[in-house]
């Protein structure tokens, strides 16, 4: 028989809840960074991106790089919301 205290359950819960909170929490800043900083070129649902899939790699070099489509972001954001903003982009059509 497995005994389950309200311990061994409140962590269950952390393990089972955690990267989701943390997926959200995410999701959200990069959606204010997005709002912020990119939708006057990308449109405010994300239109001109929508087919957007790339890898985080990319997407730091491409923040962090002078491009010729896209205004030099280089160094303007901490690592915290570029990959919160990557997390946003990647997020399904809303």
């Amino acid at each position: 028989m497995v005994r389950i205290t309200i311990h061994n359950l409140f962590m269950l819960l952390l393990l089972a809840t955690g990267p989701v909170l943390a997926e959200t929490t995410d999701t959200a800043l990069g959606r204010e960074i997005y709002a912020d900083y990119c939708q006057n070129c990308h449109g405010e649902d994300k239109s001109g991106l929508a087919d957007y899939n790339d890898s985080l790699d990319n997407f730091r070099q491409r923040i962090e790089g002078v491009t010729e489509n896209m205004p030099d972001f280089a160094g303007f954001f901490d690592d915290d919301e570029i990959v919160s903003l990557h997390a946003y982009l990647m997020e399904a059509g809303e």
